[in-house]
């Protein structure tokens, strides 16, 4: 049976016992639904780490060396409460392993990735991703205008993954460029600071395709930067706003929106972008 529901106004008036009953309740209630934690396992031989997020009706679990980013799964469960069962199993089993809970863990300064059998999911992105990138497009892998909906932004966030895997100090300014010339051997076209309607005009009539081609990639990295290392180089943020701009005009020169209007997940993503450079103190 579910827990009682309890009024808010309705509290204060209440005897101090009934106060204490009241906010039991309303934990009980609560209990399961925010629910990511942290285990840790130490011997003479190793040191592991062990994360659980079963919010909602999935499962992910982080795991590995301690020091490393290890490995990230995610289970789909029927309905919430099946969810949180399973989820209770889990730490139950790790406990018994001599895991012990971590509650001064370290969630930011970590690297965040997708399990490729799964894809996009949103427990597989880092915090600051998660806070202040909230719109489903952005875990939407079919939509042409999301971040990583496009081939380009799908294969530029798995290749941005691989490469922060290998180099955790990988200059993700230069990543546009190096993916688009060394690894698929195009030319790549970043938009420029001075660019007009008519600049992009004249360079879309002979170069349309490296024009889409290359702000995608750098949509794409700007926002994979956000979703993987929960940071964002200031001038990457500049160079994803132009970006998103030259879209813009292109898209009305396909006719694929009217002239002199911008789409909602453009105007989104130019927001959200913002919002996040100016809130974060992570910006960098």
């Amino acid at each position: 049976m579910p827990p009682r529901e309890i009024n808010k106004h309705q509290i204060f008036a209440l005897p101090k016992q009934a106060v204490c009953k009241a906010i039991s309740t309303l934990s009980d209630g609560l209990k399961g639904i925010f629910m990511k934690q942290a285990f840790i396992y130490t011997d003479d031989k190793s040191q592991k780490f062990w994360i659980i997020d079963s919010a909602g009706n999935d499962i992910m679990v982080n795991f590995g060396k301690l020091g490393t980013n290890g490995r990230f799964q995610i289970t789909e469960y029927a309905d919430e409460t099946e969810c949180q069962k399973a989820a209770d199993k889990l730490i139950l089993q790790k406990t018994k392993k001599g895991y012990k809970p971590a509650s001064d863990f370290n969630f930011i300064d970590r690297f965040y990735f997708d399990n490729e059998e799964y894809g996009l999911h949103r427990k597989a992105s880092h915090p600051h991703f998660v806070r202040y990138l909230t719109d489903d497009f952005y875990h939407d892998c079919g939509d042409e205008e999301a971040p990583f909906g496009s081939d380009e932004g799908s294969d530029a966030l798995y290749e941005l993954e691989q490469a922060f895997r290998k180099n955790a100090d990988l200059d993700t300014l230069t990543f546009p460029q190096k993916l688009i010339c060394e690894y698929w051997g195009m030319d790549y076209l970043p938009p420029q600071a001075d660019q007009t309607a008519e600049s992009i005009a004249e360079l879309c009539k002979q170069q349309g395709i490296e024009v889409y081609q290359s702000d995608k990639v750098i949509i794409a990295t700007a926002f994979g930067s956000i979703k993987i290392t929960g940071r964002l180089k200031p001038e990457l943020q500049q160079l994803a706003l132009l970006a998103i701009q030259r879209l813009d005009v292109l898209a009305q020169l396909r006719g694929w929106c009217a002239v002199n209007t911008r789409s909602e997940i453009s105007r989104q993503m130019a927001d959200d972008s913002q919002r996040f450079a100016t809130e974060t103190t992570v910006f960098s």
